[in-house]
């Protein structure tokens, strides 16, 4: 499998196989007051539900597209640069989407008393029949200025991305039929990101 983000996959996470379904890789990278690791789910892995105690978790999508999901709540789809903060007692689980691989950075406060409780897993009728929701950063990008099909999007609706988060986006329009969306397609030109900035254009698509 191709690495899908800039940070290094690591080994086979052979120590928590049990607690995912499919390969995962880990990749720590810090470990001080804070612990950093990149993880990377092969297409279709997840891990189980489970409980971070006495320490929240925050995870940074860096690459290709997962799932992210609390206990009670709706499935939200994480693309690169969207942050979730996953507080302390929490049931939740998170992992690739079925067609596409998925790495995240995962950051927590180590502690004495701070452990990890596994659960039961996602089973596949779960996983698959599950609706999909627009990411966090695409929630955010919004609908600034008017956005017509097949023609230029306006640089407002652009704005607050990093250089590397070229590719496609979704964006739901609120009060639209729930089946229409925008994609919105941007990359970089001039070989810089402050010279000549982003385009994209947008086009009307049935989910």
């Amino acid at each position: 499998m191709n690495n899908p983000s800039l940070f290094p996959m690591g080994e086979p996470n052979d120590a928590y196989a049990r607690y995912f379904i499919g390969q995962s890789y880990l990749a720590p990278l810090l470990n001080k007051e804070i612990s950093l690791s990149n993880v990377t789910f092969e297409p279709g892995c997840r891990n189980n539900w489970h409980i971070h105690h006495n320490s929240p978790q925050i995870l940074i999508a860096v690459g290709g597209v997962g799932y992210y999901q609390e206990w009670g709540k709706p499935v939200v789809t994480m693309q690169p640069g969207d942050v979730v903060y996953v507080p302390a007692e929490t049931k939740h689980w998170h992992g690739a989407t079925p067609h596409a691989s998925f790495a995240h950075l995962a950051i927590m406060i180590p502690g004495a008393d701070v452990s990890n409780e596994w659960l039961e897993p996602v089973d596949d009728e779960t996983y698959y029949a599950m609706p999909r929701r627009p990411s966090p950063l695409s929630e955010r990008l919004g609908t600034a200025g008017r956005c017509v099909d097949n023609g230029p999007c306006p640089v407002a609706a652009l704005r607050g991305m990093d250089r590397w988060l070229s590719g496609r986006f979704t964006i739901r329009i609120p009060g639209a039929n729930q089946k229409q969306t925008i994609v919105l397609y941007h990359r970089l030109f001039g070989g810089g990101w402050g010279r000549r900035g982003m385009q994209g254009r947008c086009r009307w698509q049935d989910c």
